[in-house]
């Protein structure tokens, strides 16, 4: 029989914090409410709760209930189910969501029209620092923005109307990819492709839109083997690479409500069981598949008011499901569930990443661990830091590289190297720099992460005092050391084996400029 087993439930009082940098392999879900009066239509204020694997509750975000500068207010209907999905990014280094620019208060959002309460984006680093500068007048009007999705800088939406569109980050006008299904629920890239959710006849389950991530019109294709028998679809996960196995959450309390599984073989999908031991339902759902082949899933409850933790051990019977966070209350509610940033990364590791100045050019060099499941590695460039383009793409293989930007930009060159995964995911390296100017430090770290001993790489036009700070996710400076480096490349090596192991931040100063990194000590 199904077991069943209660950890923790929680009363809330609400207490907003500022933000620390997410915790990776952590949970973060949706909560609208502040837990004081009743949850309606009106415009409410939102959070992003992080928890623990285990149901300890680490900070609550608070999304801005005013505009500042170009960021916009992001609130949500108390009550609409379908709004508040939130997605973890592709390379795992963003959190986004749909929301209103809309004060709290706002009767009836969802049915505002746009043109007069924008439709919003949030994304939310690793950091905890939030971006709603993507404030649309033309999405969804007259009726709800449901989920969103971030890849670089494209944004896709998922709504009430108009299907799912498209966008790029800090835009005010978004473009349709398709208008049937006209409504869509939950959106997702997974292995390199676009994927949603429809409870619309003819595209109830998982649609494949067009090939990829398209940014121009595309069809909704629903995957072979999702039928019409009455489901009621919201959240979904892929397994990464094969692609043969899918999670969907089901929001409705009996029959084929719950944590859906489906398995492909010969191409097409069947459903292999249903787990829903308290016959609630599921609404947003998360998988750890480094746990195969008895991945955790992490759901909230259709009814809103409760997080779950469920071990799938090979059929629905043997299935454990733990009560891991339960509301009391009615003023306060739960919507999306993703993993933190910075969870289930690409496992290379970058041992080393420098880059010099030669008489034919800029030369990159990198050493790398652990290449597991490593499609490629591309080397990409930028002149201010902020828009790379690709310079060179490198099959991987070997742990030692190098290569000659023979024609480098003028002035400083900036260089970071994107790792892509086999499964379609990816991550990006720290930047090095290299001045054709002759006047500004040239940085890059290794290893990043760490038991001791970090060596930082300089390169800079003149000589001098440079400082290097360590400081830890609190604000907190534990290492500070003054050292004169020559007008040529060099390496400086601070031990950080008295740290205690957690995150921290290193920047690297001199009198112009700084430049930060990030390490893990462990």
């Amino acid at each position: 029989m199904k077991k069943i087993y209660f950890l923790l439930i929680v009363s809330f009082t609400i207490i907003t914090t500022f933000a620390v940098p997410f915790t990776p392999g952590n949970l973060v879900v949706v909560r609208i409410g502040t837990g004081v009066g009743g949850l309606g239509t009106e415009a409410t204020a939102v959070f992003l709760d992080e928890y623990t694997p285990l149901g300890v509750l680490v900070q609550s975000i608070p999304m801005p209930i005013a505009d500042a500068g170009s960021n916009q207010i992001l609130t949500l209907g108390g009550t609409p189910v379908s709004e508040g999905a939130l997605t973890l990014s592709p390379d795992k280094n963003f959190l986004s969501l749909g929301g209103y620019d809309a004060a709290t208060g706002t009767a009836n959002v969802s049915g505002t029209a746009s043109a007069t309460i924008k439709r919003v984006v949030g994304i939310i680093d690793i950091l905890g620092n939030i971006n709603t500068t993507t404030a649309l007048t033309d999405a969804f009007s007259g009726n709800n923005i449901r989920g969103a999705v971030i890849s670089g800088t494209n944004i896709w939406m998922t709504g009430g109307i108009q299907g799912v569109r498209y966008t790029t980050q800090g835009s005010s006008t978004s473009t349709a990819l398709f208008a049937n299904p006209a409504s869509t629920r939950v959106i997702k890239i997974i292995n390199n492709q676009l994927y949603c959710t429809s409870a619309s006849a003819g595209f109830i389950g998982v649609n494949a839109i067009g090939s990829g991530t398209p940014t121009t019109a595309a069809s909704a294709t629903l995957l072979p083997g999702f039928n019409t028998i009455t489901r009621s679809p919201y959240g979904f996960d892929i397994q990464p690479g094969s692609g043969d196995i899918i999670y969907v959450a089901d929001d409705n309390g009996v029959g084929n409500g719950g944590i859906q599984k489906w398995v492909r073989s010969g191409g097409t999908y069947s459903l292999a069981y249903t787990i829903n031991s308290l016959s609630t339902g599921a609404r947003s759902i998360s998988v750890d598949w480094t746990t195969l082949p008895t991945p955790v899933i992490y759901t909230t409850s259709a009814t809103g008011n409760s997080i779950y933790r469920t071990m799938d051990n090979g059929s629905a019977a043997s299935s454990t499901q733990t009560l891991l966070v339960s509301i009391a209350g009615s003023n306060t509610v739960f919507r999306g569930l993703a993993f933190t940033p910075g969870s289930f990364v690409v496992p290379l590791d970058i041992s080393s990443f420098k880059a010099s100045k030669n008489n034919s050019g800029n030369l990159i060099t990198w050493t790398t661990a652990n290449e597991v499941n490593v499609k490629n590695i591309i080397l990409e460039r930028s002149a201010d830091g902020k828009n790379f383009s690709e310079l060179k793409q490198i099959n991987a293989g070997s742990a030692n590289y190098q290569y000659l930007d023979a024609s480098p930009l003028n002035g400083i060159n900036y260089y970071r190297l994107r790792i892509n995964d086999l499964n379609g995911s990816f991550k990006t390296s720290s930047v090095v720099t290299v001045s054709n100017t002759g006047d500004t430090i040239i940085t890059g770290i290794y290893p990043t992460i760490t038991t001791g001993r970090v060596s930082i790489n300089i390169s800079r036009g003149t000589a001098g005092l440079m400082q290097f700070v360590f400081t830890d996710v609190q604000g907190r400076q534990t290492i500070i050391k003054s050292i004169n480096t020559g007008n040529a490349t060099s390496t400086v090596t601070l031990d950080a084996s008295a740290l205690t192991p957690g995150m921290y931040f290193v920047k690297v100063l001199n009198n112009n400029n700084s430049t930060s990194f990030k390490i893990i000590k462990n």
